[in-house]
């Protein structure tokens, strides 16, 4: 068991994260091997590509930060950036953990992606685009409605009007039945233009 435990453990250094042989011959047990070329890098790691992400997208979507981190960390591992990346950060822990969380804090609060442009205002701007043409649709339906329900009536004060104009006396009724026909109709030309 500790002989395949040993091959996992080289594997995922060597094969996987591309730490040298050499590195990780420095670290006598699994233990020091896991704290020091795993968990404190990856710690150190993740605040960067996190910070990256913050800054690329911002507060517009928190999935899209998310991914575009995922993406980072995935390239930087695939690549093999990871094994010269954790050179540095084995032999000066305590500075590059100031380090990042100093630029974590001055990217993402300090100077504020949003407030830049950049990525994150191509992302605000495509995002009110779409709203801009969903609320578009929902009043071009809305006018819509509002035309059908007018020519609906339109086509009752026109009967009214064939009806009173066959039964003869009613001019003043008539009158105004041809009044409200004519608000009608320039209510629904102002509608049609609103299309």
């Amino acid at each position: 068991m500790a002989i395949f435990t040993i091959d996992l453990f080289r594997i995922v250094f060597e094969e996987f994260l591309k730490i040298s042989p050499d590195l990780v011959s420095k670290y006598s047990t699994i233990q020091d091997q896991l704290l020091y070329l795993f968990l404190i890098p990856h710690a150190i790691l993740l605040l960067f590509i996190f910070t990256f992400g913050y800054w690329f997208v911002g507060n517009a979507h928190k999935g899209l930060r998310l991914i575009i981190s995922l993406v980072a960390y995935i390239y930087l591992i695939w690549a093999g950036w990871y094994g010269t990346f954790v050179i540095p950060i084995v032999n000066a822990f305590l500075p590059m953990l100031i380090i990042s969380w100093f630029l974590f804090f001055i990217f993402s609060r300090v100077f504020h992606p949003l407030n830049l442009g950049g990525a994150s205002g191509v992302i605000k701007g495509a995002s009110d685009v779409v709203k801009g043409s969903i609320a578009e649709g929902k009043a071009k339906e809305k006018v819509a409605k509002e035309m059908e329900l007018i020519a609906r009536r339109i086509r009752e004060l026109e009967a009214e009007r064939t009806r009173l104009e066959r039964m003869g006396g009613q001019d003043r009724r008539l009158a105004e039945v041809e009044y409200q026909i004519g608000k009608l109709r320039d209510l629904e030309r102002a509608k049609s233009l609103e299309l």
